[in-house]
């Protein structure tokens, strides 16, 4: 009876794994639009969302994750800007990563992540009226892991971080 309850469990995450996939993958993403939204950026303030606390004992930090994020950006030749560097840069634009995490009872892990860039945006009828919107986003990444495996989830974030290192300099091309 053990084995059916730990494979009808495992199966079940699989199949919220994949259908968070599919929900997130149906949403169009890095579109030509957001790409020309990336024009003209000089840095970009980066966000980690919080982590649930299995993920961080089992080894996936949020300071981990903003360091390989921050990295990134800056071997590409992005700016990566300070807090006080973000409030005064116009629009104030954020890269925001968050990563969500469900572990089962036996040590398995699903996860998604989403990458956004968030820049305050004007409504054309009224330009007194102020708003933080998505103005750039990643296809959401789905997967599943086993604890021990936790890190590898590192990976499938420098992912989605290259795909906004290739529309920012796809909108931003060296002179």
């Amino acid at each position: 009876m053990r084995a059916v309850t730990w494979v009808g469990r495992n199966v079940w995450i699989a199949v919220l794994a994949l259908a968070v996939g599919f929900v997130a993958s149906a949403v169009a993403a890095d579109t030509e639009l957001e790409r020309r939204m990336l024009a003209g950026l000089a840095g970009v303030y980066v966000l980690v969302g919080d982590m649930k606390p299995d993920a961080e004992k089992d080894g996936l930090a949020g300071s981990t994750l903003q360091t390989d994020v921050e990295l990134k950006l800056r071997q590409a030749g992005i700016r990566v800007l300070t807090s006080g560097e973000w409030l005064a840069a116009p629009g104030n634009p954020s890269l925001y990563l968050f990563v969500g995490t469900v572990k089962n009872e036996t040590g398995l892990y699903a996860y998604y992540i989403n990458l956004e860039l968030h820049q305050e945006v004007r409504l054309t009828r009224n330009p007194a009226i102020t708003s933080l919107a998505t103005t750039w986003h990643a296809p959401g990444f789905v997967g599943i892991v086993l604890d021990r495996n936790l890190s590898k989830v590192r990976d499938g974030v420098r992912d989605v971080v290259d795909q906004f290192l290739n529309a920012y300099l796809a909108a931003n091309p060296k002179r």
